[in-house]
């Protein structure tokens, strides 16, 4: 189980972001729709900060002191502006250092161990489960993309014979020779199967991948799997977003992600 940022933390930090940059446009001293805003952020900031501090005790602390903070700023109006940006942006150090301090809300799962990306992705020969011959699917971005950063991968896929251009098997207890890990690009059952044929093809590291939108390969299920066969599991990422040099969007992935806690190692 691990730790999220619940909505009542993100409105906070997200509100104490807004005001500020209210202060630093000078909305406070104008009429009309610019102050309307800068009063619309600051009940926000209230709102949000007190539900923060009323379901988590322990980020009383920084809520009263950011609520203190901002008041005396507000009454003095010294350098608010800059002031004001640098006070959200503490705040928001904060929740990312101690995300269980504001709120926190838990889910499933087990966080993604960047020390086994990095293992797994140590190997050189992958087999892709789910690879694709199709351009528009994400088993066919992966796969090219770790061919095109030297891997070896091995496409498994029952339903075609190659995948570009590389012979695919229907399972991974198929793929002649060794395998250092297995990529598992498939959803629910079919991830569970690809697991349990990894285990069986002595394979001990294992991604199951998930992207943006879609829990992908990741589920209970096939988590007791790897947890049944004592794999070593990246559990629940997109490796586009390990594979150096990391390309522009799957940057701000990563680190979308690393602020909200997702991941349990540092990168």
């Amino acid at each position: 189980m691990r730790t999220r940022l619940a909505p009542v933390g993100w409105a906070f930090a997200a509100s104490l972001v807004l005001h500020g940059l209210a202060h630093f446009a000078g909305a406070a001293g104008e009429s009309g729709l610019p102050a309307f805003l800068w009063w619309v952020t600051g009940g926000l900031v209230i709102a949000s900060g007190v539900g923060v501090a009323v379901r988590a005790p322990g980020a009383r602390a920084v809520v009263g002191i950011t609520a203190a903070a901002s008041l005396f700023l507000s009454i003095v109006f010294l350098w608010a502006a800059v002031i004001g940006v640098v006070v959200n942006a503490f705040v928001l150090v904060v929740v990312r250092r101690n995300p269980r301090g504001v709120f926190p809300r838990t889910r499933t799962g087990t966080g993604v161990d960047v020390g086994a990306a990095e293992r797994f992705l140590a190997g050189h020969r992958i087999a892709v489960v789910g690879a694709s011959g199709d351009a528009r699917k994400f088993g066919n971005t992966i796969f090219r993309e770790l061919v095109a950063h030297g891997y070896d991968a091995v496409p498994v896929n029952s339903h075609a014979d190659e995948v570009e251009g590389v012979a695919a098997y229907a399972s991974v207890t198929d793929v002649p020779g060794a395998i250092d890990g297995v990529m598992v690009m498939v959803p629910g059952d079919a991830a569970v199967g690809a697991v349990h044929a990894a285990a069986a093809r002595g394979v001990t590291r294992v991604w199951l991948f998930r992207g943006l939108g879609a829990p992908g390969a990741l589920s209970e299920a096939s988590l007791g799997a790897c947890a049944e066969h004592h794999l070593d599991v990246v559990a629940g990422a997109c490796p586009m977003m390990f594979l150096e040099p990391v390309g522009r969007g799957h940057d701000v992935h990563r680190a979308l992600r690393r602020f909200n806690g997702a991941f349990t190692d540092a990168a």
